[in-house]
């Protein structure tokens, strides 16, 4: 099997410019839609929380819209923010999806990182790893739809079935990782990779399947990513559609960038402040941004899969504050003239 592609939605509006958040919702499943007759594998929905943009926060909630405007696609979240909720919640929302969309749910789960998601919710970020440990433990368990138990620091269950059970047994389920430890978290639980960052990230993914005998045990362990920091776009003239977009992509980075930096989960994210004052053109001239022919694109892939041996690799849907048409031009091109060197 070859690469598949995919397409992360997060509902964003930055100044209203898409109208009411509620055309706007409409606008986005509209957008989906017509990716879905492209032949995009799926697409997925990002979760942050009281941003003044309407980044959605509700990921569960929109892809059970998606899947009820859909008939073929993937629907996924990229990601759950786990340690925000109580995993059983989320393991039956995650259920209910599957039998909504007919078995087409992804689900991708992560740590979280932004400050003001956790104070919003009253919960400390010192506690994300041992909730989202246990969180994930939980809901892998959950959604085999079978009775449990579970006694934990965080999470006591007794007797636990969540009813209905998914339609897929077993539900793919993905866990985000920008650290070799995250990676090290997916393989221990035999889940998918959702990775942010470079080779080491896999190299510690598949070491660590061997390591705990899954790399043998008969399932096939995907890996995916975002294949640059903000979106590809492609077009046939780059230089004209960047003085069209470059607003939109400088918006996207200067919002990660702030969130990231001031988090500062890893010792490189605290260069991110710095970066958050760049202009537009700066982030491309650094490769942050692929903005390109199909050829320039295909060959951006090439080298990306030279290093990894990803089976899905997603960009954004709609880069926030631009036109949503262009960003369909951009799906088109890709869909007709890049996917097939590598599906």
């Amino acid at each position: 099997m070859g690469v598949r592609f995919g397409l992360v939605y997060d509902f964003r509006n930055p100044n209203g410019l898409g109208g009411r958040y509620s055309d706007w919702c409409r606008t986005v499943l509209e957008h989906i839609r017509a990716v879905e007759e492209m032949g995009y594998h799926a697409v997925f929905v990002a979760e942050h929380h009281f941003s003044d943009d309407g980044y959605m926060p509700a990921p569960l909630t929109a892809a059970a819209a998606i899947a009820a405007v859909t008939k073929r696609i993937r629907v996924g979240t990229w990601i759950v923010i786990l340690p925000l909720h109580h995993p059983v919640e989320v393991a039956e929302q995650a259920a209910v999806v599957d039998n909504l969309s007919g078995g087409r749910l992804e689900l991708g789960l992560g740590l979280g990182y932004a400050i003001t998601d956790f104070d919003g919710y009253g919960i400390s970020r010192a506690e994300r790893r041992g909730r989202m440990d246990e969180g994930v433990e939980i809901v892998v368990r959950a959604l085999k739809g079978e009775k449990f138990s579970f006694a934990g620091r965080y999470f006591n269950l007794s007797n636990v079935q969540v009813s209905p059970p998914p339609v897929q047994q077993p539900m793919p389920i993905w866990l985000a990782a920008r650290s070799p430890a995250a990676a090290q978290r997916a393989a221990r639980h035999g889940l998918n990779l959702m990775m942010f960052g470079g080779s080491e990230i896999y190299s510690a993914y598949s070491q660590a399947l061997q390591t705990v005998g899954r790399s043998s045990d008969g399932q096939t362990h995907q890996v995916a990513t975002l294949l640059s920091f903000l979106p590809w776009f492609v077009c046939q003239d780059p230089d004209k559609t960047w003085e069209r977009i470059k607003g939109g992509f400088r918006y996207m980075a200067t919002r990660y960038c702030e969130w990231f930096g001031v988090a500062a989960d890893l010792p490189q994210d605290k260069t991110l402040l710095v970066l958050k004052d760049w202009s537009a053109d700066e982030f491309k001239n650094a490769g942050l941004a692929t903005v390109g022919t199909p050829e320039q694109v295909r060959e951006t892939i090439t080298s990306a899969l030279a290093s990894v041996p990803y089976s899905l690799l997603v960009t954004w849907g709609i880069i926030p504050g631009t036109d949503p048409e262009m960003n369909l031009e951009s799906h088109a091109l890709f869909a007709e003239k890049v996917m097939p060197y590598f599906t």
